[in-house]
């Protein structure tokens, strides 16, 4: 169970240093601006692209916190992702200085929160085994 919940980790940590690469690469790629014609002022991109995050940060939730119900899980991971998404959103302010974007923030919120919900309607199978409590 520990590899598991290392493994699940490492690969979230790497997910989020992904994305923040991408981003500093590619200053302003969600900017409404700059980027490809296709992108400007899409905030789905970034609410999709933080869903996959989401994907990946509900199960490295589910598996260091174990001991929790899934009660718990889905608020954790959306107050986890939440802050994680602010804190991506400041370094960009930082490092690239663009202005604070409120609306991508809400859109990464917007991508997580689509997580929580697919958590609520997806069978049981499927969720234990994304969970990792199947046997």
């Amino acid at each position: 169970m520990l590899v598991s919940k290392a493994l699940w980790f490492g690969f979230t940590t790497l997910c989020y240093v992904l994305l923040i690469a991408v981003q500093l690469r590619y200053p302003g790629l969600f900017s409404d601006k700059q980027g490809p014609a296709w992108f400007r002022s899409f905030n789905w991109v970034y609410a999709l692209i933080f869903s996959g995050f989401g994907i990946v940060l509900q199960g490295a939730i589910t598996r260091l916190f174990n001991t929790l119900s899934a009660n718990l899980w889905r608020p954790l991971m959306l107050c986890v992702g939440a802050a994680l998404a602010l804190l991506n959103a400041v370094m960009l302010m930082w490092w690239v200085g663009l202005p604070m974007n409120v609306e991508l923030w809400l859109s990464a919120v917007l991508g997580l929160a689509l997580v929580t919900v697919l958590a609520r309607v997806l069978p049981a199978a499927l969720l234990l085994r994304w969970y990792g409590l199947q046997p």
